[in-house]
């Protein structure tokens, strides 16, 4: 199943609505797009080193740890243990882009591992919250649009959690993904009523 893609893809997306300029791009390119950032939101998978990104604040680079996975639960893999979003990293996630919107940032840097997944996620909620309820395919959009990956594919877990934790009713998360349930998606404890 693939996500509804509603605008081209191209670099840097936002400055309408109250929306930063946003970058989203993978960790290897994170160094080339922060150029000209003033602020980055990095999705990091447990046990990765910290990203360091020339040219941004260490206070205006937000970091969250957590792996690409959309099972609601811990894994293991060999000796690995992946941990999944959670609703506290996603209430986190809206306070970082929250705040954000109220210091008036600029242009921001959102990265993960691949640049298609929990960056796209991330990119995704900061729209929204800047477009406001009723306002999210034009967020989908504007996320298409700062995305570089060939395939955006923002993380499932992350968009139903974020979805209920905004109150946005399922429209968050059917938006980009109109043929998946997303209470499959959510914990138990999360809410699952609903697309």
């Amino acid at each position: 199943m693939s996500p509804v893609l509603l605008a081209p893809v191209g670099r840097g997306a936002g400055m309408s609505r109250g929306a930063p300029e946003v970058n989203v791009s993978s960790r290897d390119d994170a160094p080339a797009y922060a150029v000209g950032c003033s602020h980055a939101v990095s999705f990091e998978d447990s046990g990765a080193p910290r990203m360091v990104l020339p040219g941004i604040d260490a206070a205006r680079h937000q970091r969250l740890v957590f792996d690409d996975i959309v099972v609601p639960r811990t894994l293991q893999v060999g000796r690995r243990v992946l941990l999944p979003p959670t609703r506290g990293t996603m209430q986190r996630l809206i306070e970082i882009m929250n705040g954000l919107l109220g210091e008036r940032a600029e242009r921001v840097l959102v990265h993960c591992s691949a640049g298609r997944r929990r960056s796209l996620a991330g990119a995704y909620i900061l729209f929204a919250q800047a477009f406001g309820p009723g306002a999210e395919e034009d967020a989908w959009a504007a996320t298409v649009r700062a995305c570089t990956a060939e395939r955006p594919e923002p993380n499932p877990l992350m968009l139903a959690l974020a979805d209920v934790l905004l109150g946005r009713g399922g429209r968050l998360f059917s938006t980009v993904w109109p043929d998946l349930d997303r209470g499959e998606w959510l914990p138990p404890a999360a809410g699952s009523s609903g697309r």
